[in-house]
């Protein structure tokens, strides 16, 4: 979805900020455009909140701070998210506010206060689906229900095409803990192969295909392996493992390079976002500068640009296992299951679940599958449709912002309609029908 220039994201950002009566503090976006604050965007999962500012102020920031370029420090990954859902939610609120959609500005109080990212989601997914309602032609009368310990309650509800209907809308965890654990995992098993680069002072871009748990590779066997690939020019097969290592030339550039980033990710390494690798564990060495000045009296962070590097490595991983690469794909079923109770009746009723993916992950037919048959059995189960809203997040190496989303539903018991009323919530135009449980391929955002 590359439906925006550089220069809307300020106004939207404006927009917002007026239309929920918020801002972050003035000095917020400064600090943090000059590195007082480097993990101000990073995801808390797993770990303690450190600082006293809102998800929505932190949103807020990370998307203006894509509109300010160039800054001393840039966090792009961080960037893209924000300003995907600062556009999003503006659009939405627009929709609402002309609908006068009952019981908003309930959600709208519960999300300027929230601090953890999950429950921010939470409450801006609601607000999108919400809104595609509101836009279907053959919907009227959408409210919000308030939310209440005493009994168990739909998000919202309406009329379609004449017939009630409730919604339930359920953000499943970005991350889940075994795949933060997977990532750990890798990441310390190669602490050590790095370190013995850097200390040759050999630059290094190499690819790693684990055949078990990397929770459980010897991280002495790996460097090992490593080792003798880059002595010999080839890969290294090991019963746990396969490795391949390549000597870099020294890293010189003509204009400051952001790092880390997506171009120089791939023009280094070979990684990007949008492919087969499931991470990538870099390190660099090497003359960082800004290309602006600070104000006067602020003493900045480390800058985030870099001209030439003395030293840098860059390695891909993922996981070859069969059976560990089907846990990486599947996703939280019990969280599902407990919201068809929520349901308050109508033949048309939906629970849509926003689950964020990863491109390396491919299809997910046969987890899917799997759900609906398990589901089937439940007899809560007495619902119309299941809408799974699948999103992928991509910044290409030319720089771009890209949201692609996969809409895959499940017929219930109840439903009376072909097709659900809302399939995609992210996305709209161009829609295309694909095999259940698998996307279309999308062309690439940077074009041939």
């Amino acid at each position: 979805m590359k439906d925006y220039s550089f220069a809307e994201i300020g106004a939207a950002v404006d927009e917002l900020q007026t239309r929920l009566g918020c801002r972050p503090p003035p000095h917020l976006l400064e600090e943090f455009q000059f590195g007082l604050h480097p993990n101000l965007l990073a995801y808390e999962k797993g770990r303690p909140i450190k600082h006293e500012h809102t998800a929505l102020s932190r949103c807020l920031v990370g998307a203006e701070s894509a509109a300010r370029q160039p800054a001393h420090h840039y966090d792009i990954f961080g960037a893209c998210r924000r300003v995907k859902l600062v556009q999003l939610l503006n659009h939405a609120l627009k929709v609402h506010d002309r609908a006068k959609t009952k019981g908003v500005e309930e959600r709208l109080k519960k999300l300027k206060a929230e601090m953890q990212s999950d429950a921010f989601d939470a409450i801006v997914f609601e607000l999108l689906v919400g809104a595609r309602y509101v836009e279907r032609p053959g919907v009227a009368g959408l409210e919000y229900v308030p939310e209440t310990s005493l009994k168990k309650t739909p998000d919202m509800t309406m009329r379609q095409h004449g017939r009630p209907a409730s919604c339930e809308c359920k953000k499943l965890d970005r991350s889940k803990d075994f795949a933060v654990k997977t990532r750990a995992s890798a990441n310390a098993a190669l602490a050590p192969t790095l370190a013995e680069f850097r200390r040759r002072r050999v630059s290094v871009t190499g690819d790693l295909v684990f055949h078990e748990d990397p929770s459980t590779t010897s991280p002495a066997r790996l460097r090992s392996a490593f080792l003798a690939a880059l002595d010999s020019s080839s890969p290294i097969i090991e019963p746990g493992f396969v490795v391949a290592a390549r000597e870099l030339p020294a890293y010189v550039s003509d204009s400051l390079q952001l790092y880390p980033s997506p171009a120089f990710a791939w023009e280094r390494y070979g990684y990007r976002v949008r492919g087969e690798w499931m991470g990538i564990v870099h390190q660099l060495v090497g003359s960082r500068q800004s290309p602006v000045d600070p104000p006067h009296g602020l003493k900045p962070g480390p800058p985030s640009w870099i001209h030439c590097a003395a030293w840098d490595c860059g390695i891909k991983w993922r996981i070859g296992e069969k059976e560990l690469f089907a846990k990486y794909r599947r996703f939280a079923f019990n969280t599902l299951k407990g919201s068809f109770a929520q349901l308050t009746g109508g033949a048309n009723s939906v629970v849509h679940a926003w689950l964020e993916s990863d491109y390396f992950l491919g299809g997910r037919k046969d987890v899917l599958e799997d759900f609906l048959a398990n589901v089937s059995s439940d007899p809560t189960f007495n619902i119309g449709w299941i809408v799974v809203n699948e999103t992928q997040l991509d910044i290409s190496p030319k720089g771009f912002f890209d949201m692609i989303e996969h809409g895959h539903y499940m017929r219930g018991p109840t439903a009376v309609s072909r097709n659900p009323e809302v399939t995609t919530v992210f996305t709209d135009g161009g829609a295309r029908t694909a095999v259940f449980g698998r996307g279309v391929n999308l062309p690439d955002i940077d074009g041939p």
